[in-house]
């Protein structure tokens, strides 16, 4: 298994594109803070690394008090993935990728 770090961000962010080696995926994206929290992240794919594909692989929503995660796993053969904090509210949050 492989897990590789996409994103951290205290706001609306975009992040770099991250070559995958794996067409089995899992993403995972937590939100924490103090008191209410919560952000949308979306994840696209793409094969060239540098235009992402007009839908995108799937989108987490995230909502709570301190805390929330939650996330989706995909089968596909995409080159290179990406997540996006396309929504916020409050609190920090991370987005995770597992190959494997």
């Amino acid at each position: 298994m492989n897990t590789t770090h996409l994103l951290t961000a205290t706001g609306i962010a975009l992040g770099k594109w991250y070559a995958r080696s794996n067409p089995n995926v899992t993403f995972q994206a937590t939100v924490s803070g103090t008191g209410s929290v919560g952000a949308t992240v979306r994840i696209f794919g793409s094969n060239d690394g540098t235009t992402a594909v007009g839908t995108e692989l799937g989108t987490i929503t995230l909502s709570g008090t301190n805390s929330d995660s939650d996330g989706f796993a995909g089968n596909a053969a995409w080159a290179f993935t990406r997540a996006e904090v396309s929504a916020y509210i409050a609190g920090t949050v991370t987005v995770l990728m597992n190959e494997g």
